[in-house]
């Protein structure tokens, strides 16, 4: 798998600029970044849980906004511990103004006695949390892919990673006012494969070995 550096050295090379007289390093790492993300939108049109990151945080007494991992695009999944060393307890999602409007206590019925909500960039853990507990919050997220170093590897699979160039070749292109025309057709034909390396999770019709055409036939 390629490293950031090896894929703006072959974007150099893509835009006849090898000795920077047009590009500095600085914009094309930038650019590099942008088809990274490109590429990971693609393929979650695709595969919509083909990222997902796990971290933790501390639960803090009286304490019921929490921020979101400044990578996080959304959550997949919100955890927290009751106990001190217990197990993680799923969260259902609520909306916050169930929340905002005191809970239960103002409401016929209570479907939700424990619960999580989004507020811009953090989370809003209900109820309030009475105990302090390390490590007491568990959350699966799908986060911004990036790369921050020359030895940084895209976590896209290896055999779409020359998407990336392409997407950051029309970018650079695009900045100089150029035709990017290549650079459009072999991204094409790149988007075009992806189900071959990424397919939807769940909900697809699975062919039994017993199965024959009459099957699928109407």
């Amino acid at each position: 798998m390629a490293t950031r550096a090896q894929l703006r050295t072959i974007l150099q090379r893509r835009l006849q600029d090898t000795g920077q007289a047009q590009w500095a390093t600085a914009s094309l790492d930038v650019y590099l970044n942008f088809g990274l993300t490109y590429m990971q939108k693609e393929i979650m049109k695709v595969d919509p849980m083909a990222f997902i990151y796990q971290d933790t945080a501390n639960l803090v007494s009286g304490t019921a906004y929490y921020p979101m991992p400044s990578n996080s695009m959304f959550e997949v999944g919100v955890y927290i511990r009751e106990t001190a060393g217990g197990e993680y307890k799923w969260l259902d999602y609520i909306e916050l103004p169930w929340i905002q409007a005191g809970g239960s206590a103002n409401w016929d019925s209570n479907p939700f006695p424990a619960g999580y909500s989004r507020a811009g960039r953090y989370l809003v853990i209900h109820p309030e949390p009475t105990l302090s507990i390390t490590a007491g919050i568990s959350m699966e997220y799908v986060p911004w892919l990036t790369m921050g170093a020359d030895t940084d590897v895209p976590e896209v699979d290896v055999g779409l990673q020359e998407g990336i160039i392409f997407r950051a070749e029309e970018i650079a292109l695009g900045d100089t006012a150029q035709e990017a025309i290549k650079a459009k057709e072999d991204l094409a034909q790149v988007i075009v494969n992806i189900p071959l390396f990424y397919r939807r999770r769940g909900g697809q019709q699975r062919i039994s070995p017993n199965s024959t055409l009459a099957d699928y036939e109407s």
